[in-house]
């Protein structure tokens, strides 16, 4: 197949058409990467952010809250009570 001009000038008219395509695949990357690094900064932060007082409050909540539906007995509760405080 021989090289013919007529080819290349009837491409170059359509060259605004892969740039515009190259622009949106740059964004869709960039932005991409933005959203990964904020999910990822949000679940980091959040792990930052309780503290061992905070969590144990909730456990020893989920602790009262199993007594007072008769899940576990007292005694069971004082053992995980002691070992939460522990």
């Amino acid at each position: 197949m021989m090289f013919n001009p007529q080819y290349f000038g009837h491409v170059s008219e359509f060259w605004w058409i892969g740039m515009a395509l190259r622009c949106v695949f740059w964004v869709v990357v960039v932005g991409l990467v933005i959203w990964f690094m904020r999910s990822n900064r949000k679940n980091h932060m959040h792990g930052a952010c309780c503290s061992d007082v905070e969590t144990s409050g909730k456990a020893l909540d989920i602790l009262k809250e199993r007594l007072a539906k008769g899940e576990i007995s007292t005694e069971e509760y004082d053992k995980l009570k002691q070992a939460l405080k522990d």
